[in-house]
Parts: structure tokens; C-alpha cells; sequence
């Protein structure tokens, strides 16, 4: 027979060490930061599609157009649909 506390330490070791690699891994996805919104708005400076971009990025929308702004790169206006006629 299994002894419970035993268990309960086996598991709670395991939400430890599982809880410190996800930290350590958002650590370094925090770190990337910098250099991939260099990457981002000089890919858009050199007429990229700015939603390929974001794709790529694999964030979500809200920062990576804000980098854009922040970049001071104009505002992409009106899609174009499949015949190339601008919509509003």
C-alpha cells in the first residue's frame, strides 16, 4: 500500500520541477524580445507583409503592430480584395 504523503511529495516534486523549467523557458522567450521586434520592423521596413510577419512572430497581434507604431512605420489602410479594388 502506497503511502499518501509519499505521493503527494512525489507529485508536488514534480509541479516543482516542471514549474521551474516553464519559468526558465519564459525567461528565455523574454529575452528573445529585443531582437525579435528588431527582426520584425526591419522585415516591415523592407515591405514584408506585415500580417506574414506577424505569423511568424507567434504572439499575438497587439504587440507586434505596436512595434510597428513604435517604429513610426504608417498604417497599412484598406485591404484589397481578390481583384486588387481597395475596400474601405
Amino acid at each position: 500500500m502506497d503511502i499518501p504523503e509519499k505521493a503527494q511529495a512525489d507529485a508536488l516534486a514534480k509541479v516543482d520541477e516542471l514549474g521551474r523549467k516553464r519559468a526558465s523557458l519564459l525567461a528565455q522567450a523574454q529575452s528573445l524580445l529585443p531582437e525579435l521586434q528588431k527582426a520584425a520592423v526591419r522585415a516591415a521596413q523592407l515591405g514584408a507583409s506585415r500580417s506574414r510577419i506577424h505569423q511568424l512572430t507567434r504572439m499575438s497581434p497587439g504587440p507586434v503592430y505596436r512595434w510597428f507604431d513604435e517604429a513610426g512605420l504608417p498604417k497599412v489602410r484598406g485591404k484589397k480584395d481578390k481583384d486588387g479594388d481597395k475596400n474601405a
